[in-house]
C-alpha cells in the first residue's frame, strides 16, 4: 500500500523513484478496540479541559480571594472571566464532561443488555452519570458567570 502511494506521487512527474523496502516492525500491531476508545477518552478529556489554553498561556492552578473579614481564601473558579480559567477549573470542567459523556455512553450500552435487572441498573447509572454531569457544567457556569441567563435575554433590548 505504501508502495502504491509513493509509485503514484512520482508516476506524474516522471522521475522514478527510488527502490525502498519499507517494513513495519513486528511489535507494530493493530491495537485493540479497547485500548483506542481509552485513548479517545484521554484525547476528549484533554481537549475538553483546556490543557492546551493552560500550556500556552500558564494560568495559576487556583486563585486567591480575600473574603468579607480580610482572610484570603482559595477559588478554583474565574469569576466573571470567559474567556479565561485556572487550570483546577479547566480539569474539574472537563471531568464532569466526561462523566456526562460516559454516562451517555452507559445508557446506550445498557439497551444491549438482555437482562431486565442489568439493564434497569445501567440505564438507572447512565442516567445519573449524565444528569452529574449537566448539572455540574451547569454549576460551573452559574459560578463562573452569576448573571448568565439574564445577559444573554438583555442582549438585544439595548
Amino acid at each position: 500500500m505504501l508502495k502504491d502511494i509513493v509509485q503514484l506521487g512520482f508516476s506524474s512527474t516522471g522521475i522514478l523513484p527510488p527502490h525502498l523496502d519499507v517494513n513495519f516492525p513486528g511489535w507494530l500491531t493493530i491495537p485493540s478496540s479497547s485500548i483506542v476508545f481509552f485513548l479517545s477518552l484521554v484525547l476528549y478529556y484533554i481537549s475538553v479541559s483546556g490543557l492546551t489554553y493552560d500550556m500556552v498561556n500558564g494560568p495559576p492552578a487556583y486563585g486567591m480571594e480575600t473574603d468579607e473579614r480580610g482572610n484570603p481564601r482559595m477559588v478554583t473558579i474565574m469569576k466573571w472571566k470567559i474567556n479565561q480559567q485556572y487550570m483546577m477549573e479547566g480539569f474539574s470542567a472537563g471531568f464532569l464532561m466526561l462523566v456526562g459523556g460516559c454516562g451517555i455512553m452507559v445508557m446506550d450500552k445498557s439497551t444491549q443488555m438482555t437482562g431486565p435487572r442489568t439493564q434497569m441498573l445501567l440505564s438507572g447509572m447512565g442516567l445519573a452519570f449524565s444528569l452529574l454531569g449537566f448539572i455540574g457544567t451547569y454549576s460551573f457556569i452559574r459560578i463562573k458567570w452569576p448573571v448568565y441567563l439574564e445577559d444573554m435575554f438583555l442582549q438585544g433590548s439595548h
